[in-house]
């Protein structure tokens, strides 16, 4: 047998490490995993993963970046889900002004959900395209959270600060605050998923983007998986959510504000000093042509489970019915409607 020689690997993302070997006849893998045991991915790490013999070790250029996390870096566990953590003291911070108009504002006056949703996309693209990614990155939101402390009102000046707050292999975190100049307050925080131009799936966030957004991220990782729970059995009491043309954006889907407007219908009531806590996860694309259907599980926010809905659809060529997104919706903690 000839001499073994030996090399020790890590993957600073997943804190897997592993030492290689090669006798001269087949390479030799032990694993010696750094506890927690998590993959930001939640999946296993590609760098863990055997090679055919002969083939080189993917040298990318992620762990010389600027601000993506290097071998020796230290890491929490993987977050489940998004998080209102807050704002980072070190790395970029874009900032952007908008002023509640008469199309945003609901009857009472307040600013309506669907139209901060718009807000928080819209200064998302500022954001990127100003750093230099906005053309050539297509993004989908996951989940959006939004924690409205008071509700800002009509006419009201915004300041829109937002910021990368976590990173995993093919999304990212964004926390945005928007503070009025009249005491509105809103915290929001939304998980956004890079998508490949060309197929649609879901593709590697570039180098680039962790020069730009790693400092700011500061190695904390983000998972993406599912957190609301699937609708109750049975959907007769559900009732249609026709979708309008206007309602279809650039990637030829629904707007993920348009889902923001249909939980809007149980918020109707809802006056400007009305604290809540509302979120929405989307679990699939509905495209021009879906017919929708709104399921309400809960009839007040005054509830102590507030009010969850679920936007359900058929596909034609199943009779199984799908979600296509999910939204909750309750009261601040000492607030009354």
């Amino acid at each position: 047998m000839g001499a073994v020689s030996r090399e020790h690997r890590a993957c600073s993302p997943c804190r897997r490490s592993w030492t290689t070997g090669d006798t001269g006849s087949e390479p030799v893998k032990t694993t010696t995993p750094t506890p927690p045991v998590v993959n930001h991915l939640l999946r296993r790490c590609r760098d863990f993963l055997p090679r055919a013999a002969g083939r080189p070790r993917r040298r990318g250029p992620r762990s010389a970046s600027p601000g993506w996390p290097g071998p020796d870096a230290t890491f929490g566990p993987v977050t489940a889900g998004v998080d209102l953590v807050d704002l980072p003291a070190a790395g970029r911070r874009f900032t952007a002004r908008r002023r509640v108009r008469l199309g945003d504002a609901a009857p009472a006056g307040r600013l309506r959900l669907d139209a901060v949703a718009r807000y928080l996309q819209d200064v998302a693209d500022d954001d990127a395209t100003d750093a230099g990614l906005g053309r050539r990155l297509a993004w989908v939101v996951r989940r959006t959270i939004v924690e409205v402390r008071r509700f800002p009102v009509l006419r009201e000046q915004l300041e829109l600060t937002t910021v990368c707050t976590g990173i995993g292999a093919r999304w990212a975190e964004r926390r945005t605050s928007i503070v009025g100049e009249r005491g509105g307050r809103v915290e929001a925080v939304a998980l956004w998923v890079l998508l490949d131009g060309a197929s649609g799936r879901p593709t590697r966030l570039p180098p680039r983007f962790a020069e730009v957004y790693g400092p700011s991220a500061s190695g904390r990782v983000v998972g993406a998986r599912l957190a609301h729970p699937d609708p109750p059995d049975g959907d007769g009491a559900a009732r249609p959510f026709p979708l309008r043309a206007a309602d279809i954006d650039v990637a030829g889907h629904v707007n993920n504000a348009v889902y923001w407007a249909v939980l809007e219908d149980q918020l109707s009531g809802a006056s400007p000093a009305t604290p809540l806590r509302a979120e929405v996860e989307h679990r699939q694309a509905l495209e021009p042509g879906a017919e929708p259907r709104v399921l309400v599980d809960g009839a007040s926010l005054d509830q102590p489970a507030g009010v969850r809905l679920w936007v359900l659809f058929s596909r034609r060529a199943a009779a199984q019915v799908e979600v296509a997104a999910s939204a909750r919706a309750i009261l601040l903690s000492g607030s009354t409607a």
